[in-house]
């Protein structure tokens, strides 16, 4: 409803503004029972209600965890004794990853003394591939 339209309610007088509120408070109510409605179907699941859970559509509940709670914080314990693999004095491939230009205002670092460098090794397992065999049974006319 625009504003001349409610001024032209008004200037009908005070009985044509009660009608107005009256069906606006209808109006109001009518559409309040409507959201209830919706709020109570949508709180409504396979868990709280006859509804199979293939009906569950945003709303399913988190996974819980059958593990049983302990003191533990996560991670690796105190005294535990870590495995790691340790740097092979001599690598299969060598790999340098050199800067050449800065990544900001791209200008050249060909006359730049290199300052520090890291170092690390990435230890790959090789493609698995299948190994065939072919067996040949050698059979002799001899009989027992």
């Amino acid at each position: 409803m625009k504003r001349k339209d409610i001024l032209a309610v008004y200037h009908k007088g005070p009985q044509a503004m009660v009608q107005l509120v009256e069906s606006l408070c209808s109006r109001i109510e009518t559409l309040e029972a409507q959201v209830q409605q919706l709020e109570n179907q949508d709180k409504k699941n396979s868990k709280n209600s006859h509804k199979p859970p293939s009906t569950d559509e945003f709303h399913k509940p988190k996974p819980k965890s059958l593990r049983p709670k302990t003191n533990r914080k996560p991670g690796g314990q105190l005294g535990h004794v870590g495995h790691t693999l340790q740097r092979v004095e001599h690598p299969d491939h060598i790999v340098i990853h050199s800067v050449t230009d800065c990544s900001s205002c791209g200008s050249s670092f060909a006359h730049v003394p290199v300052l520090r460098h890291e170092k690390r090794q990435v230890f790959d397992l090789p493609p698995i591939q299948i190994e065939v065999t072919h067996d040949v049974r050698l059979k002799s006319g001899h009989t027992l």
